[in-house]
């Protein structure tokens, strides 16, 4: 709805839908199945995740599949509060090196 409104006006955007734990398990699997079917559907954007501290390693690793199995980026907020200083170091292990792999 919002990449169709922004294409209406001729607004460039990259649009993702951000994944959370916040509503539990079966809301971050509907999150991570809303970005599939946007990017698989052809719309330009990323997979959307939330601050580091609003999702759990497993949920952070199936942001970080679903963008690899797409060949896309992740959208995530990181350095929202002092709540999420461990953000870098999470996040570090999981992503691809210069040359697209996994470190």
């Amino acid at each position: 709805m919002i990449a169709a409104a922004c294409a209406e006006v001729g607004v460039r955007v990259r649009c993702c839908y951000e994944v959370t734990d916040r509503n539990g398990v079966d809301g971050a699997k509907a999150g991570l199945a809303e970005n599939e079917r946007f990017l698989r559907a052809g719309g330009d954007g990323h997979v959307g995740a939330h601050a580091c501290f609003t999702i759990s390693d497993a949920t952070l690793d199936a942001v970080c599949g679903l963008a690899d199995d797409l060949d896309a980026g992740v959208h995530m907020h990181v350095a929202e509060a002092p709540v999420d200083a461990g953000a870098a170091a999470r996040l570090r292990d999981r992503a691809p090196d210069r040359t697209g792999r996994r470190s």
